[in-house]
């Protein structure tokens, strides 16, 4: 039998976390990550490259056979050299191509610089502030992995080290898109939530969904906005050919549209939640702490409410499509007056500032844009 070698870190903000790696000489090593505390699964090691800890979490860069090289905060995956295109193209460039002419990107968290790498391809964009509150993660990021060297060197990039929450609140600037970086497996702990949560901020709301191997499940977003979303595959080709600097690995107008048609298990779901995310009353993906800092590519991630629509009720009505129907009770409740605090899956916002408007972390969110009448949306009208 092998030697289970655990690293643990203590810190202010988490619990203990451990990294696992079974040695069992020198070709027979895994990495072990717990998804859940009956389900765990395990990735053969070419080696350990680098591992180190910071005043908020564990680091390591691993070089795996399957996946290539993995970057593993506190004992979860945050992303696969193998697959993390699918993820970052997902979460960056549906909110980019609904938006008519974005120019400002403010990425929460990101600090791996993937996510920044995307937004930087689109030609209209002029700034990427990428917030992360952790400059070792950023620093080991910008060392370690080479994919992301160039978006690190870009100079529309503006690397900020704070709380994104904190930041958005002091800058007065506004931003086009609001990025910040659960998995529909455990869609009823998070994914759901979050989704009706945002139902009760924007005018539009659509999910979607890709399977990411790596993550061991399919992830999904939510994508939101005040004005129509535009999601005609021909449209979306069209924007990509324009508006992107080479080519998107995995990501076209079909595959998009095809990507918001939800199972009937998620779409019942996401009908059938009533749970509104706030600071005293949040869920949390297994092994993320209270604040929820360490979920799996979401580093600080929250949702401050528009104040403009805190006191807005929906009305009533039935709202359909592509495999979503939601009813919507006259007099729902506005989230509360004092902000909502999420830590989740992607969100992406567009045309709001940092101390009046609306971001959201975990789920992917855009808001302002939208030129084109065209495609679904998920809610009309409030």
């Amino acid at each position: 039998m092998g030697e289970a070698v655990e690293f643990f870190h203590c810190n202010g903000f988490s619990k203990a976390n451990q990294i696992i790696i079974e040695e069992n000489g020198s070709d027979d090593s895994w990495f072990e990550e717990e998804i859940d505390v009956d389900l765990k699964w395990s990735f053969a090691l070419n080696k350990v490259l680098h591992k180190g800890t910071s005043e908020y979490q564990d680091i390591a860069l691993l070089d795996t056979k399957r996946f290539g090289k993995v970057l593993v905060i506190d004992g979860k995956m945050q992303s696969a050299e193998v697959d993390e295109f699918i993820y970052h193209e997902c979460l960056i460039h549906p909110s980019l191509l609904c938006h008519p002419n974005p120019k400002s990107v403010f990425i929460m968290g990101g600090g791996e610089g993937s996510a920044a790498r995307e937004a930087l391809r689109h030609k209209s964009i002029n700034k990427v502030v990428m917030c992360d509150i952790d400059q070792e993660v950023v620093d080991f990021c910008r060392k370690h992995l080479t994919a992301n060297h160039e978006a690190f060197r870009n100079a529309k990039l503006d690397l900020v080290i704070n709380d994104a929450k904190a930041e958005l609140e002091m800058r007065e600037e506004k931003f086009d898109i609001i990025a910040g970086p659960a998995g529909v497996f455990s869609h009823k702990e998070v994914f759901s939530s979050i989704y009706n949560t945002i139902v009760h901020v924007f005018k539009y709301v659509l999910a979607y969904t890709a399977h990411v191997p790596s993550f061991a499940d399919t992830w999904g977003w939510v994508m939101a906005s005040d004005q129509p979303l535009c999601i005609e595959a021909g449209k979306i080709d069209k924007k990509i050919a324009e508006r992107i600097d080479g080519e998107l690995l995995y990501l076209n107008g079909a595959t998009f549209v095809s990507s918001t048609i939800l199972n009937k298990t998620v779409a019942k779901t996401l009908k059938n939640e009533s749970h509104v995310y706030t600071e005293d009353d949040a869920r949390f993906i297994h092994g993320d702490t209270e604040r929820g800092s360490h979920a799996p590519l979401c580093q600080g991630g929250q949702l401050c409410e528009k104040e403009e629509t805190v006191t807005s009720t929906i009305p009533k009505g039935e709202e359909e499509g592509f495999g979503v129907s939601r009813k919507i009770e006259e007099g729902s409740k506005p989230l509360p007056k004092d902000g909502v605090e999420m830590m989740l899956p992607s969100v992406i916002i567009g045309g709001c500032s940092g101390k009046n408007g609306t971001t959201v972390g975990g789920t992917t969110v855009e808001v302002g844009g939208g030129e084109e009448r065209c495609g679904a949306t998920e809610r009309e009208g409030k």
